[in-house]
């Protein structure tokens, strides 16, 4: 929850508006977080090659050692916090995500390993588009690649390379994120409200 003024309401004719309170939002975030909803594994079918030329793009050499050759990966979405909604920002709708961890596993002496974790700390902002000619209602998210925070979550191998391994993340993760997520960047859903009154 956070303080903050109720925003007034207009009394045209004709309007019509809607109040959620962060109360409201929040608990919403926390049930969609709970539910396990928020965590997600990267599958072969995004359109990029699941292998270790993922993990050296996005940390150098940092574990060409452990990988001569290329072998499969698997990376996933850990969300140690849920999501909160902030009304102070640009948007109309402003998205706090605190340690979203993305985990990297891969298979190390014939066993399934997590070879790294990388926290990212982000805002999402949320634009509510009203169309009063049409009555469609359309979501945008915007995601600023460069308003990504990372720290490291999980490095057993190669700990001495920490500092290097944010670096090259960090230069490389929106090459990752885009095409994983493009898709839902941009229109989320767009909805029409219909006509009153004719």
């Amino acid at each position: 929850r956070t303080d903050s003024n109720i925003p007034s309401v207009s009394r045209a004719p004709g309007a019509f508006s809607v109040l959620f309170s962060d109360d409201f939002s929040n608990q919403l975030f926390y049930g969609l977080w709970r539910s396990g909803l928020l965590c997600y594994e990267v599958e072969d079918s995004s359109g990029l090659p699941m292998t270790t030329a993922i993990l050296s793009l996005l940390t150098g050499d940092a574990f060409d050692n452990f990988f001569p050759e290329a072998a499969p990966i698997s990376i996933s979405t850990s969300p140690r916090n849920a999501p909160t909604i902030n009304y102070q920002g640009d948007s109309d709708l402003n998205v706090d995500i605190e340690d979203l961890v993305l985990d990297i596993f891969a298979e190390v002496d014939g066993r399934n390993t997590r070879i790294l974790g990388v926290g990212l700390d982000t805002d999402l902002g949320v634009n509510l588009n009203f169309d009063d000619t049409t009555g469609d209602l359309a979501a945008e998210i915007i995601l600023d690649f460069d308003n990504i925070e990372m720290s490291m979550a999980y490095n057993e191998l190669t700990p001495d390379k920490n500092e290097e391994i944010l670096a090259q993340f960090s230069s490389s993760l929106g090459g990752l994120i885009e095409p994983l997520i493009g898709g839902l960047l941009g229109d989320i859903f767009s909805i029409n409200i219909g006509s009153m009154e004719g």
